[in-house]
C-alpha cells in the first residue's frame, strides 16, 4: 500500500512538472525576441487593435497610444487578413548586452518591437515611421541622408530602405521598409573629418549668435541709458 501511494504520489507531481514545463515553453515560445533587460526599457507601449472585419493591411498611429514613443506610426501588411494584431514597442537606453554592435556605424537609439508568432509568422512586411532628435545629431555633425534603420534578423544586421518623410523644429521623421519586427538601431555612418570638425563648428556658431544677441541688447541698454541721463546746459 505504501508503495502504492508513493507511485501515485510521484506520478501527481510528475504530472505537474510536465504541465508547468509545458506552459512555461509555451509562454517563452509566444514572442519574438527575449525580453529587454528591465534597467534599460526607457519606455514601454502595448499595441492591441482590434476590428469587425478582418483586415490584410493594418495602419496603426502610434501617438494615440504614446506621444513620446520613437514609433510614430507603423503600417502591417499581412499574408492573411486578420480582425487584430498585438505587439509592444520598448524604447532602450542602450544596446542589450546579447545584441551585435552596427558594423561601421553609429547608434542613434535603439528599440525593440515584439510581437506573438501569430502575427509574426502572418508578417509579410512592416512600414515603421519614427522620430529622430535634431539636437544630437546636429552636435554630432551627422549627415541626414546616412540616416537609417537596421533590423536584426536571423543574428545579423540589415540595413533598411528608409527615407526622411518630414521634420519639424524638434525632430526628423523617417520611413522604413522592414520584412519583420525585431531590434531596431536608428544608425548613421560617420565621416571622420565631420565627426570632429561638425561639432565645433556647430558651438563656435552657437557662441556668435550668442555675442550678436549680447552686443544687441548691450546697445539698447547704452541707447536708452543716454537717453533718460540730462544734459548739462553750459554756463
Amino acid at each position: 500500500m505504501k508503495l502504492k501511494k508513493f507511485s501515485l504520489g510521484t506520478v501527481t507531481i510528475l504530472a505537474a512538472l510536465l504541465v508547468f514545463t509545458s506552459a512555461t515553453k509555451t509562454a517563452l515560445a509566444q514572442y519574438s525576441s527575449p525580453m529587454p533587460p528591465t534597467p534599460l526599457i526607457i519606455r514601454e507601449t502595448p499595441i492591441t487593435v482590434s476590428y469587425t472585419e478582418p483586415q490584410r493591411v493594418i495602419t496603426i498611429d502610434i501617438t494615440q497610444f504614446d506621444p513620446e514613443q520613437v514609433v510614430k506610426k507603423i503600417t502591417l501588411t499581412l499574408k492573411k487578413p486578420t480582425p487584430t494584431a498585438s505587439f509592444t514597442i520598448y524604447l532602450l537606453a542602450e544596446r542589450p548586452e546579447e545584441v551585435p554592435e552596427p558594423k561601421d556605424k553609429v547608434a542613434l537609439v535603439y528599440f525593440t518591437i515584439r510581437a506573438d508568432y501569430a502575427l509574426l509568422e502572418n508578417l509579410d512586411s512592416a512600414k515603421i515611421t519614427f522620430a529622430v532628435e535634431k539636437t544630437p545629431v546636429r552636435e554630432r555633425g551627422v549627415d541626414e541622408k546616412t540616416i537609417t534603420l537596421d533590423g536584426l534578423f536571423e543574428g545579423a544586421w540589415q540595413e533598411l530602405p528608409t527615407d526622411k518623410v518630414d521634420e519639424d523644429e524638434k525632430f526628423l521623421f523617417f520611413e522604413a521598409e522592414s520584412p519583420g519586427l525585431s531590434y531596431f538601431p536608428v544608425t548613421y555612418v560617420v565621416t571622420p573629418f565631420l565627426q570632429y570638425v561638425m561639432p565645433f563648428l556647430w558651438w563656435i556658431g552657437v557662441i556668435i549668435v550668442g555675442v550678436v544677441v549680447a552686443i544687441f541688447i548691450a546697445e539698447i541698454y547704452l541707447q536708452k541709458t543716454y537717453a533718460t541721463t540730462p544734459k548739462q546746459s553750459k554756463v
